[in-house]
């Protein structure tokens, strides 16, 4: 019987292979786009879950609370949690501390400028990063050593054993030799944990003085536990209170300092807490991923479905002789719902070669790789998607088709399937009302992409290269002046700089100190020299910049931004003093407010200072999430960009010899700050294109249906003088009607999902009435050219024929 099925509904593909064809092409474009976007959401939903104890691995967090609107969050901790809490804990079963180091790495000729992480040897017993080479248990024993990943081993070494391999690194007072003592595979994209090489804390406890290794507010280290079998984190978070109370931690200072723990599996899509040392998403961007793969199976379901129905009356008298000769019902059933599972098969099976063929575009697309592999979850998913489309969406056309009456079937009467119509009114409402809805959301998401890049930042972005450098501040300050002197007699290259800190997500690095009247009082901070406003260019609000002339700038002089002046209360700035325990400084100038962080992020109150002595003789914490590290800043002429970078390499090969060029167009990271914005724009842009195309095919399904149920009322009006633009109209103007509400639904819908995804921004568009304008114009465009396109031909035929037809 299933055979007779089957071969049943292949007969019937090759008897229509125009609606097979336009069908099964449908779902397999919907099925395919649809599993690479629910692909990419299980790649983000399962982030750090392959490590064994992922249910009881833990991520320390801090919270300084210094009174009424004064508290401060870090994912960052200070150096002796790990050593001074975690180790008290019984409960704890190990902790690892996880750390960024910025170096250069020479492996014999070669020179590479690399960001390791310092680790505890304790790693292994947190984490399951697979072990290519080398004992776990005891490679990060000895201060001098460091492990590899394939990449790192493969680019340092190429074919040389790894293991006993010697590098020399640039860390703490000059160059030291390190030994490899174990090869790691690469980190899977699904952890938080990212690095190329790893070196032992135990190398920290030999370079760092006393002083800062005990220090409560020196923080820099991620810091994980894994918690015993049965404990909860309320437990813990207990046990860490006692212990910060025992030391006294912040007594002095009237702090409140409270430690908590994060699930590792919650790091990665959950930006309410500061971001350490790996990269977070927005959740709302993997659900927006998840409900476009859904919206596009609806939609194409309800093509699905439309185009079954608008068919069915050419079944009419099949239906009647299959149940004149006594076929019953739930047979029917079964034979047209087994026609549906074939052609949704069939989908499927294209739908996935489509996916494997198209993968690496949805790579490029959405910056993530996609694995289209067949373990079971894929395998649960394929089917998952099977299920929904050819048993969801070919119940209804099965239910349809076997309910006809014998008499008026053979008849071939539309009246048979006349009680549905406020189904297909529905299905066409809801299928717009996503196209609009898909439309208009990536209307809105493009303006604000728009309004980004052409936003006013208070610095001139383009034509800026930065190169960064493994140096001090002290170091990159001599460095810059070298380069500047040898850029003298080159016009290609405006002016040199240089920076401690250089523009990004995150931000400049963020102080706090004690003010006078007691409260805690946070700004950022950046070192710069004498050329950085200039070559960044900076307006000044008022008073001057830094100037060699001027020798005490160096040692005392500031700039503060707008937002600083404002914070205080300032009325005359340059003659103004920070409140607290400061060396002598002078307030030399007030720069108009720029954007050094992203648009997600209001202006801060920020400090620019030439000596790094005077800015953190001042502070009591300092954090940054990423690596400090000097960058040498350029400002080229804006001739052949090509042409400029290849001078500005042969004179850094020339002044740096021993630094690598590793240079930024601070434009492209400034771009790169809206990557998942600029990602979520071109996916939501291509799901609105499909869902137009798919909504296009549904449409002209039901206005067939319609067509072929008033054929004779056609003719009629043909014969009485009604012009074919007249009976165009008519069926216009019914599903005018249906689009309107569809409108009307997704509008307000559209506008508060957009209006909340712009509240992400600090610095953000109006949502405005011009993209439901838009989208609502499209969709009546699709509506018009596929009415007419099915009604202009009935139309226009013979008013015989269509009376004939009757």
């Amino acid at each position: 019987m299933l055979y007779h099925y089957i071969q049943t509904a292949i007969r019937s593909i090759r008897r229509h292979p125009g609606y097979a064809f336009i069908n099964i092409a449908g779902l397999s474009v919907a099925v395919c786009v649809a599993l690479l976007l629910l692909l990419f959401t299980r790649t983000e939903l399962s982030y750090d879950r392959f490590h064994d104890n992922a249910d009881r691995t833990y991520r320390v967090s801090v919270m300084e609370d210094w009174g009424p609107d004064q508290q401060f969050f870090n994912t960052t901790t200070p150096l002796r949690i790990g050593p001074t809490v975690l180790e008290q804990i019984p409960d704890v079963e190990a902790w690892v501390r996880y750390d960024r180091w910025r170096t250069r790495v020479i492996s014999g000729d070669d020179l590479f400028d690399e960001s390791l992480f310092m680790v505890d040897p304790s790693f292994h017993d947190v984490f399951d990063f697979e072990v290519l080479e080398g004992d776990p248990d005891t490679m990060f024993d000895e201060p001098t050593a460091v492990v590899l990943t394939e990449t790192a081993r493969e680019r340092w070494l190429g074919t040389e054993t790894a293991l006993g391999a010697t590098l020399q690194m640039d860390i703490g007072d000059g160059l030291r030799e390190f030994t490899v003592t174990g090869v790691l595979a690469n980190p899977p994209i699904e952890s938080s944990l990212q690095f190329t090489g790893l070196l032992s804390y135990r190398l920290g406890e030999m370079i760092l003085p006393p002083g800062r290794q005990d220090a409560w507010f020196n923080v820099g280290p991620e810091t994980y536990a894994v918690l015993g079998e049965g404990v909860t984190a309320e437990q813990v978070e207990s046990d860490m209170a006692a212990i910060i109370t025992q030391n006294g931690v912040g007594a002095e200072q009237g702090i409140e300092y409270i430690l908590g723990l994060q699930p590792i599996t919650d790091i990665h899509l959950n930006p309410e807490y500061p971001v350490g040392h790996g990269r977070v998403s927005n959740p709302v961007y993997v659900q927006l991923m998840a409900a476009l793969a859904l919206l596009l199976l609806v939609v194409a379901s309800i093509n699905f479905v439309t185009l079954s129905i608008g068919r069915s009356l050419g079944r009419a008298r099949e239906v009647g002789v299959r149940k004149a000769i006594g076929a019953g019902r739930g047979q029917l059933m079964r034979q047209y719902w087994g026609e549906s599972l074939v052609h949704t098969g069939l989908a499927l099976i294209f739908g996935i070669g489509l996916a494997e063929l198209m993968s690496p575009a949805f790579e490029a697309l959405s910056g993530q790789p996609v694995l289209l592999r067949a373990d079971l979850s894929t395998v649960a998913l394929a089917l998952g998607v099977y299920a929904v489309i050819g048993l969801a969406a070919g119940l209804y056309p099965a239910i349809l088709l076997s309910g006809m009456q014998p008499v008026r079937a053979l008849r071939g009467s539309a009246g048979s399937v006349g009680a549905t119509g406020r189904v297909r009114k529905t299905l066409v409402v809801a299928q717009f009302a996503f196209t609009i809805l898909l439309l208009a959301g990536t209307s809105v998401v493009q303006r604000q992409l728009d309004f980004i890049q052409k936003a006013d930042l208070g610095y001139e972005g383009d034509q800026v290269v930065y190169v960064s450098v493994d140096l001090p501040s002290g170091e990159t300050f001599e460095l810059a002046e070298r380069i500047r002197t040898a850029a003298a007699s080159d016009p290609g290259i405006q002016s040199v700089a240089s920076s401690l800190i250089t523009f990004g997500e995150a931000g400049w690095g963020r102080a706090g100190y004690t003010a006078t009247d007691g409260s805690y009082r946070r700004f950022y901070v950046n070192i710069v020299d004498h050329a950085f406003v200039p070559t960044l260019g900076l307006r000044m609000a008022e008073g001057r910049n830094f100037s060699l002339d001027q020798p005490a700038d160096f040692a005392t002089g500031l700039l503060v931004n707008q937002a600083f002046v404002d914070a205080y209360g300032w009325v005359e700035p340059l003659q103004a003093q920070l409140p607290g325990n400061w060396p002598e400084h002078r307030i030399l100038g007030v720069v108009e407010d720029f954007h050094y962080a992203s648009l997600h992020s209001r202006i801060e109150p920020a400090v620019m200072a030439m000596s790094s002595d005077l800015l953190f003789a001042g502070i009591e914490d300092f954090d940054f999430p990423g690596a400090m590290r000097g960058n040498i800043v350029f400002r080229l002429d804006g001739a052949d960009r090509r042409e400029g970078m290849a001078r500005l390499e042969t004179l850094w090969a020339r002044a740096a010899p021993d630094l690598p060029f590793n240079y930024q167009h601070l434009d492209a990271n400034l771009e790169a700050q809206y990557e998942q914005e600029q990602r979520v724009a071109r996916i939501t842009g291509l799901g609105s294109l499909l869902a137009v195309l798919i909504a296009g095919l549904g449409l002209l399904g039901l206005a067939a249906l319609a067509v072929a149920r008033r054929t004779k009322e056609i003719g009629i009006r043909r014969v009485l003088g009604a012009s074919a633009m007249g009976i165009v109209g008519l069926f216009t103007a019914e599903f005018s009607r249906l689009v309107t509400v569809a409108f009307l639904v997704a509008v307000p819908v559209t506008w508060w999902a957009t209006d909340r995804w712009l509240e992400t921004f600090a610095y953000r568009t109006t949502v405005g009435i011009s993209p439901f304008l838009l989208a609502g114009a499209v969709a009546f465009g699709i509506m018009l050219a596929a009415v007419a396109a099915r009604t202009g031909k009935a139309a226009m035929a013979p008013p015989v024929t269509s009376l004939r037809n009757e």
